[in-house]
């Protein structure tokens, strides 16, 4: 048989109450009934606790509505609590006082004192430095924000509310490239449309925004996603690329294009080489379900006469490279059954040298390999290489004041 005790929710052992026998008998019982009985028990400190604003952390607990000292036992020793209330041990009366000194000062309006040693003080006194140096990078941080977003609203009203020609003015002014006007130009269109699907986005632009998508997909997607540049959507480059008709041959609006180009070039930057090249394809045909046409045929663009019938398996390439600049532009490409013939070859170039001469470069050079077919030009340009007639240059078919010499 077990015998528990319990005051106030808090189980009471036997020693507690002076107790030292087993339960074993009747008698054992009735006197532990007794002694339970004659027990005198803490009282707790106050039941009215709500008028205070703050709280003394673990000094004291709630039990059954009454507040009590942490060190409370709840049983009283005998011969060891005095005072005045002989029903409250010594840690609830200590308690008491202590509610009694906070009510005091809270009637006086007065602050509670808080003592801390000599190391203490140095330490509460840096972390108070810190927090007053924090509150102050705050308040600065704020106000430069405030600041800075009042300078961009600013700004922003400023590049809506200016014109079109005085804008033009301002760049016309101002020493940058065209590049840079061209790209100050879609910023401030860009701020004056609310919706960014109405934007309108110019030719040069567009031209711009296609050379960057080709030659950094990825870095024209980071561009666009954090709005760092108004590019178009990639969707728009795509549809413009699929607008442009690529094929063999030379193209006109290239040339037109590269024309506009050369004009902003120095006369150093417009001389160059002309480079050809031919070599060999693995013959294939597919069809283009866009133009509803066959891909992988001869095709010389219109330049040669031919069938068109046969497959291509070798591509001429020519293309143009700057002296003074860092500068390689493909200008042609003709697809061909087997090389093209020596005659044929050298018809091409001179068509390639007007071509360039007209778009405002002027050609230096020509450089080649060695091929039997590169021969055969050679000869039908006056080119030879034998000691006793040696010429590595014919005259430039665009200005006869100018020579083109030939290398290999």
């Amino acid at each position: 048989l077990q015998l528990s005790l319990y005051v106030y929710g808090k189980k009471i052992e036997l020693s507690d109450i002076g107790c030292i026998h087993n339960l074993e008998t009747y008698d054992n019982l009735q006197h532990i009934l007794k002694t339970f009985d004659k027990t005198k028990v803490c009282q707790g400190s106050s039941r009215k606790l709500s008028n205070l604003k703050s709280s003394y952390g673990f000094k004291f607990v709630e039990s059954c509505g009454m507040w009590r000292h942490l060190n409370c036992n709840i049983i009283m020793e005998k011969n060891t609590e005095s005072g005045k209330n002989s029903f409250i041990c010594k840690w609830c009366e200590r308690l008491n006082f202590i509610l009694k000194n906070k009510r005091s000062r809270e009637k006086n309006n007065q602050n509670t004192v808080i003592s801390f040693s000599p190391n203490k003080k140095k330490t509460l006194q840096k972390i108070k430095d810190t927090r007053a140096l924090i509150r102050k990078k705050i308040t600065r941080a704020s106000k430069r924000i405030i600041y800075l977003e009042n300078n961009l609203n600013n700004i922003k009203n400023e590049m809506k509310s200016i014109s079109q020609l005085r804008l033009e003015e301002l760049l016309n002014n101002s020493n940058i490239s065209s590049s840079q006007s061209e790209l100050i130009r879609e910023i401030f269109n860009a701020a004056r449309v609310n919706n960014p699907k109405n934007r309108r986005y110019s030719e040069n632009w567009m031209l711009l925004c296609m050379l960057l998508q080709i030659r950094s997909p990825t870095g024209y997607s980071f561009l666009r996603k954090n709005n760092i540049l108004p590019l178009p959507c990639t969707n728009s480059i795509r549809s413009h690329l699929l607008a442009v008709e690529i094929g063999c041959g030379f193209d006109k609006n290239f040339f037109k294009l590269l024309k506009k180009k050369f004009s902003t070039k120095s006369e150093q930057e417009k001389q160059g080489v002309l480079v050809l090249d031919e070599v060999f394809l693995r013959e294939s045909i597919s069809l283009n379900s866009r133009t509803l046409t066959y891909s992988g045929l001869e095709d010389f663009g219109g330049e040669i006469d031919t069938d068109g019938t046969s497959k291509a398996n070798h591509a001429l390439v020519f293309m143009w490279q700057s002296l003074a600049e860092n500068l390689v532009q493909p200008i042609a490409m003709f697809a061909s059954n087997g090389t093209v013939k020596g005659v044929d070859l050298a018809k091409l170039t001179i068509r390639a040298i007007m071509l360039m001469e007209d778009a405002g470069g002027q050609v230096v050079g020509l450089t080649c390999d060695g091929a039997s077919t590169n021969r055969t030009m050679w000869s039908q340009l006056g080119i030879s290489a034998k000691p006793n007639n040696f010429k590595n240059y014919f005259q430039n078919p665009y200005d006869s004041s100018r020579k083109v010499f030939v290398f290999s």
